[in-house]
């Protein structure tokens, strides 16, 4: 019989400590030996280690470890990061397969083929996130008829353009059916967005459709339910009310709103060092004033959601990193400083109002409806463990990424002054989010820290977990006594996920309601619970979708891929306009110019590229820009594995400091190594005190066919230099 670790997977354990599966996954195991099935299981049932049995039971065909003698690789693709991790744990623990383990900020983007090559000779199992599988499959380092087990965990994903709906579309619907790799999906939901009970069927054919697999679970349910969770679910009404005054309120509620207008402030700088920072802001990436947007965004939402004591903390926290980052950041221009500086005097503003309103004093919490049921939740969960409190052990939910600083900011203060709260020892946890909102000071969460708070949890350094969704799918977690959705639950996919991490004996699972808004989320959770039901008990007599099904969406792609014949790369509509920018990045550049593809690239490509008509202005895009990828190729300026030449150039440039130039007479290509050097005249030029200086103005005007792009109109430049240039002639 297969054999796995006591307790959960996840869980550090004796890897000597062992027990036999149970009945239930035997059964699915069977299952998935049989045809391409996606399982559906309660989070905490055993998904994973069904895996590991089947990734066991097919282990003889990875055997061989050398693609180029016929062997073949699994790939186990995960949504996130800390899934990855987590997954490639397991593995390794359970499996005697050579694992590795690959997530972007391994600067996997930028690997070539000897470098991937090297990972697939040394490797049996390969876990990802998809987009780096999607990433290699299009530049043809491995096959999929080269790839025997495909596991797609949380496969609920695989809707719209995701990158596992990419990898199957792309390329397992593209080759015949006995090339394809076996496919092996989990999900404790396969209706994941909103969803009417009418539309049930079509949500669960549209993915078994795309992923050429059948949606299955166990005829064990008294078996299952004794190992899944079953909390009681409480809602819990509050009122919508305010701490702060009429006045006061409305002072803030007007304020916050006002700061969105960057521009308008901006202008209160001084006329010098306003124009330096509206020509900055064109280049930084995010700019500067997007950054100050989202923090505006942020404290309009945590006024809103948490009243004057959560704008405060948030206001706190804000104000101690900007302080910070002015004073010792060195990279700071005084463009930057002063924009920042402008922007702490408006914060300044706002925390004085709040000040003056009390707001700064926990007791406040008090006053605010909501936070006060959530610490009364708090309070009883850890009271009623009357055997051992020291098991008590919560997460609360939270939409915005903003709300779980802020709120774990109010626990710990209240925390440190209320001594009926002293219990709690709370800690936040969020993902990455957009570029620019990981530029927020009180949001930044790297990989390496989200890993610190969720090991503390797990280790009961802290017994209360603020997280955003994050922490809904896969991580391995303790035995929750009590979930709390402190925001409005949007899909049934988060409202069952989060309801799947109260696994302790008698946990609640609360959830925060408005009371004008309780008779309709109550309507909503019949309908949940209808669904949950059906997807336990109709799966036996249901019509499987089938790939026809799928192929007859045409509205699937404008253009097919392009493809290139000697190696199998290609590039399709989905990845068309992330090569475009790959491509661009390697094009010579300075901080006056854009990496955006807008450029003559070769003088045979200076027409610009048209595309086919489409629905959208983003398809269309997408597809002129698949078009121009093709041209891009044809001229040598992609590789044979569609990777920029230049890219592969400066990869390769001797460390001498020397350059290399590439020459096409399209017959032949022609290398030419020049050493750098800097002029003679310009070697000891730098301006000095005490000493004469000359200023040169550079006087340029575009010529054809940049003229439609002058930027030399908005601009002047000039060299300050401590010696005469010499006279050119011409």
């Amino acid at each position: 019989p297969y054999l796995a670790m006591a307790g959960h997977l996840g869980q550090n354990n004796d890897k000597d400590i062992k027990l036999s599966p149970r009945p239930y996954q035997c059964e699915l195991l069977q299952a998935a030996l049989e045809d391409n099935c996606i399982v559906c299981l309660n989070t905490g049932s055993g998904k994973t280690f069904i895996a590991v049995m089947l990734i066991k039971e097919l282990q003889h065909e990875i055997a061989e470890m050398s693609l180029d003698k016929g062997g073949k690789k699994t790939f186990f693709l995960a949504t996130t990061v800390p899934l990855v991790k987590q997954q490639s744990e397991v593995l390794r623990r359970q499996t005697s397969a050579k694992i590795g383990d690959y997530v972007g900020e391994d600067n996997v983007d930028l690997w070539d083929r000897a470098k991937w090559y090297h990972e697939l000779q040394t490797h049996q199992v390969l876990v990802m996130t998809p987009a780096i599988l999607a990433q290699i499959l299009r530049h043809a380092y491995i096959k999929i008829d080269q790839i025997n087990l495909l596991i797609f965990d949380e496969c609920h994903h695989a809707t719209g353009n995701h990158d596992y709906v990419q990898i199957m579309r792309d390329f397992v619907h593209k080759v015949a059916v006995q090339k394809r790799p076996r496919i092996f999906g989990m999900t404790a939901s396969v209706v994941h967005g909103r969803c009417k009970i009418g539309q049930i069927e079509n949500k669960i054919k549209a993915l078994e459709s795309i992923m050429l697999s059948r949606v299955v679970t166990t005829s064990y349910l008294q078996d299952l339910a004794k190992y899944s969770t079953n909390p009681a679910e409480i809602l819990t009404p509050y009122d919508v009310t305010d701490s702060l005054s009429r006045d006061q309120s409305r002072y803030i509620s007007t304020v916050v709103p006002s700061m969105f207008d960057t521009n308008k402030w901006v202008q209160q700088l001084p006329e010098d060092v306003n124009r330096t920072l509206l020509d900055k802001s064109v280049y930084y990436s995010p700019s500067d004033k997007k950054v100050l947007k989202e923090f505006m965004k942020d404290f309009n939402a945590t006024f809103q959601a948490l009243g004057g004591f959560g704008l405060y903390g948030m206001l706190t926290m804000s104000i101690m990193g900007l302080e910070e980052m002015v004073l010792n950041d060195l990279c700071l221009d005084n463009a930057r400083k002063n924009l920042f500086k402008l922007f702490l005097d408006k914060l300044y503003i706002i925390r004085e109002e709040l000040q003056k309103a009390k707001q700064d004093k926990w007791e406040s919490v008090k006053d605010h409806s909501k936070l006060d049921t959530l610490l009364a939740k708090l309070h009883n969960a850890w009271s009623g463990l009357e055997d051992d409190k020291s098991k008590f052990c919560a997460i609360i939910f939270t939409e915005k990424r903003c709300l779980a600083s802020a709120l774990n900011f109010i626990l710990n203060i209240v925390a440190k002054y209320n001594p009926a709260f002293e219990f709690i020892k709370s800690d936040f946890v969020v993902g990455h989010g957009t570029r620019i909102a990981s530029s927020l000071l009180y949001t930044s969460m790297s990989n390496k820290k989200q890993n610190s708070v969720v090991n503390k949890f797990r280790q009961q350094e802290i017994n209360v977990l603020v997280a955003t969704n994050v922490l809904e799918e896969g991580i391995d977690i303790p035995k929750c006594n009590l979930i709390v959705r402190f925001d409005e639950i949007k899909t049934f996919g988060s409202y069952l996920q989060a309801k799947g991490r109260a696994r302790a004996k008698n946990a609640r699972y609360v959830l925060l309601v408005k009371k004008t808004e309780l008779a309709d989320l109550t309507s909503q959770l019949r309908t949940w619970a209808f669904i949950e039901s059906y997807l336990q008990k109709q799966w036996k007599d249901r019509d499987v979708a089938t790939e026809e099904d799928y192929m007859a969406d045409d509205s699937l792609s404008v253009l097919p891929p392009y493809v290139v014949a000697s190696t199998g790369a290609q590039v399709t509509i989905s990845n068309s306009i992330q090569l475009m920018h790959w491509y661009c990045s390697t094009l010579p550049q300075d901080q006056y110019g854009s990496q955006m593809p807008l450029v003559t690239v070769n003088p045979s490509f200076r027409n610009p590229g048209t595309g086919p008509v489409a629905m959208t202005k983003k398809r269309a895009k997408a597809a002129t820009a698949l078009l121009l990828c093709g041209e891009l190729h044809e001229l040598g300026q992609l590789d044979e594995n569609l990777i920029p030449v230049k890219y592969l150039q400066s990869r390769h440039r001797d460390k001498d400091n020397e350059w290399r130039l590439v020459i096409d007479d399209s017959n032949s290509e022609k290398i030419i190594s020049r050493p750098r050097k800097l002029p003679e005249v310009l070697s000891q030029s730098h301006p000095k005190e005490s000493q004469n200086h000359y200023l040169y103005a550079l006087v340029m005007s575009p010529i054809p066919p940049y003229k439609a792009i002058d930027i030399f109109s908005k601009a002047r430049f000039g060299i300050i230099l401590s010696c005469e240039l010499p006279t050119v002639s011409y």
